[in-house]
């Protein structure tokens, strides 16, 4: 029977982060510009399902009998990311313009904490806590969303058409990106 050993606590927050960011840019000449960002988050308010020998015992309509567990907030999971990007363009004549961006990035602690099909998620990781060791069962490290590196190349062309609707821009753009942690 679904939906019986499990409930929200006494609150629920979102989980969120704090961000902090600075950056400078600075122009060359008239046609072209380069920028640096830094970006630091440090997020909160984690989604956990706790089941210890404090949350009770719960009973479905056929009188089965299972250990309830409370969806809560924790901050005892750590989840952090900090990034540096580097973004260069500049247009030269004749219709032509190039650019580049570079970020170098890394996210770390002991819980991913989200993906892109669900949104957040709930960390199990403290359930039954007398069969568990936050050392080697909350260990901190590369989070599976680390992706260290990352590089686009852009161009764009713009070619006269001849006709009154103006012009035609071809674009091409190159991806590189280094591998996640698996």
């Amino acid at each position: 029977v679904q939906g019986v050993n499990q409930k929200i606590g006494e609150s629920l927050e979102s989980p969120n982060s704090l961000e902090y960011a600075a950056g400078v840019t600075r122009l060359l000449g008239e046609r072209g510009s380069v920028r640096a960002d830094y970006v630091f988050r440090d997020y909160n308010d984690f989604y956990i399902l706790r089941t210890d020998l404090t949350t009770g015992k719960v009973t479905d309509d056929l009188g089965r009998v299972y250990d309830l567990s409370l969806v809560e907030n924790s901050n005892d999971l750590e989840r952090r990311y900090q990034g540096g990007s580097f973004q260069a363009s500049y247009r030269f004549g004749g219709g032509v313009e190039a650019g580049a961006n570079y970020t170098l990035s890394r996210t770390w602690g002991n819980f991913d904490g989200e993906n892109p099909a669900s949104g957040p998620l709930t960390a199990q990781l403290f359930s039954y806590p007398e069969y568990r060791e936050a050392e080697w069962n909350q260990a901190e490290g590369n989070l599976g969303v680390d992706q260290r590196h990352r590089t686009r190349i852009w161009g764009t062309f713009n070619v006269p058409t001849g006709f009154d609707a103006g012009s035609l821009d071809i674009g091409v753009i190159v991806a590189h990106a280094s591998g996640t942690p698996y």
